[in-house]
């Protein structure tokens, strides 16, 4: 890969946010969840948190939901409202399948357990494509 003079190259870890990034890109289109809700952002920065930081997982009022709120200039209970909406649309899909890949489980989990397992599916897909060197060397 070449790189124009001036652009610095990426780092391993601002790869590896990108690719996370794209994977929970991913996953809200797959569960039906529009870019345009801002319960899409909340949920999208929960889940990206808790990657990074899994203990602010049991304390998702107080950690959690406190952070996003701070980041985005909004209150905790605009917060927890939005992630509830986003998470209504999970729970309306007609393809039970989706649900059934990430939760073995044909029902919407909690808004705790969806972020908490959502974060761990994507940590243990980092394992193993860490583990298989298909991250490009930087």
């Amino acid at each position: 890969m070449t790189i124009s003079k001036g652009i610095p190259k990426p780092s391993k870890e601002e790869l590896l946010a990108a690719a996370l990034d794209v994977l929970i890109y991913e996953m809200m289109l797959e569960f039906g969840i529009p870019a345009n809700l801002k319960g899409y952002r909340y949920l999208s920065d929960a889940i990206r948190i808790t990657y990074y930081e899994p203990q602010l997982a049991s304390r998702i009022m107080e950690g959690l939901y406190t952070r996003i709120a701070e980041e985005n200039g909004t209150t905790v209970q605009c917060v927890e409202r939005s992630l509830r909406t986003a998470l209504r649309r999970v729970k309306r899909l007609r393809d039970k399948t989706v649900l059934m890949k990430y939760f073995d489980s044909e029902v919407c989990p909690s808004t705790k357990k969806f972020i908490n397992s959502i974060a761990d599916r994507l940590r243990r897909i980092d394992i193993i494509e860490y583990k298989n060197s298909r991250i490009p060397p930087v």
